[in-house]
């Protein structure tokens, strides 16, 4: 769902003011953890069944799940398709990363859009050079070994996929709940919601104050729970 990556909040820019916040976010968590059940179910019924290795990160996209369709009836039909899919997920997926940079050269650095594009392009290829060749059987950054044993990859993924994001998330919490102020976040998600509108029997239901305690004091001390477990200090 690309929280705490500053996507939702760039995309979200873009809308309307009068634009049903909460049923759009609602929708999304919805039908992004209905994939991602489905999607777990049958890649890990798939993996017991051929008694591999489920391995988290990199690994098993990249070298588990193709020993696993090496061994399947049409594998090679059955993986081309399902990198396929993987390469149109992760393109459509690095556009909206990519817009996070984007808009802010434009808002901020007040570029235009064509030079953002391929400024923000370029530098993240450049990044990535390293990733790349970390994963090559002949590159010398595959020998190199850092935290714990982990490629560069794993390292890149550990520190900005895991730990930035639960850092960005708990940023963002708390400049929501406390800096900018829970009150003025309620009063734009309520431009246009039905849902933080509803009421019962007459009376209007407090859903906006359950959000506020959330946001200010539930989501927080959870995040840092999430991440003290991933740095394994609990």
């Amino acid at each position: 769902m690309s929280l705490g990556m500053g996507v939702m909040i760039t995309y979200a820019s873009y809308l309307s003011d009068d634009e049903d916040m909460v049923s759009s976010g609602a929708y999304v968590a919805l039908f992004t953890t209905l994939i991602a059940l489905m999607m777990g179910m049958i890649v890990f019924s798939a993996l017991f069944a051929f008694k591999e290795d489920p391995v988290c990160g990199p690994a098993l996209v990249f070298i588990i799940l193709p020993e696993l369709f090496s061994k399947m009836f049409l594998g090679n039909i059955l993986g081309s398709a399902f990198f396929l899919l993987i390469s149109v997920a992760a393109f459509t997926t690095i556009i909206s990363f990519l817009e996070v940079a984007v808009a802010y050269l434009i808002d901020d650095a007040h570029k235009k859009r064509k030079y953002a594009v391929w400024v923000a392009a370029a530098l993240i290829f450049i990044l990535g050079i390293p990733s790349l060749l970390s994963e090559g059987a002949s590159a010398r950054l595959s020998s190199l070994s850092f935290f714990g044993g982990k490629s560069f990859l794993d390292m890149m993924d550990f520190t900005s996929g895991t730990i930035g994001i639960l850092l960005s998330s708990l940023a963002l919490c708390l400049f929501v709940g406390w800096g900018w102020g829970a009150d003025k976040a309620v009063e734009e998600l309520q431009r246009g919601s039905v849902f933080f509108q509803r009421r019962f029997l007459g009376l209007p239901i407090k859903t906006a104050r359950v959000w506020q305690f959330f946001i200010r004091y539930i989501c927080p001390l959870a995040i840092i729970a999430v991440l003290l477990d991933a740095l394994h200090i609990l």
